[in-house]
């Protein structure tokens, strides 16, 4: 049972994740996440992790990816390097690029400008 809720029902919501996680509301999070609750309940799943969990450790691989593979196709889609980082021996990021600037709340939800604000002090 457990491997039939992982490609059926954990493949869907981690597909639609990666895309929609920064557009979801309160609302939406606690349905998903009362909906895994039920899974584990009735044996379908093992693991404990939440909606918000799920999605950040898949974003986290597809940001690593996207860094590290010249040959992604969304690796295009990243700011050039910082020019600062090159003449400075600065404390050590997550990456080596320039932030892009953002004004709204939209612009906040997509998924590159999140990884690459995130953790960023």
């Amino acid at each position: 049972m457990t491997s039939i809720y992982q490609t059926t029902v954990q493949a869907k919501i981690l597909y639609a994740a990666l895309a929609l996680s920064g557009f979801s509301t309160a609302g939406d999070k606690v349905r998903l996440n009362s909906f895994l609750r039920r899974c584990r309940k009735l044996g379908y799943s093992e693991g404990r992790m939440t909606f918000e969990d799920m999605c950040a450790e898949a974003d986290e691989q597809l940001f690593s990816r996207l860094i590290n593979d010249t040959n992604h196709v969304l690796h295009r889609l990243l700011p050039p390097p910082a020019t600062a980082s090159q003449r400075y021996n600065l404390r050590s990021h997550r990456h080596r690029l320039q932030l892009p600037e953002h004004h709204t709340r939209l612009l906040d939800s997509y998924f590159l400008i999140r990884m690459l604000y995130k953790d960023c002090y």
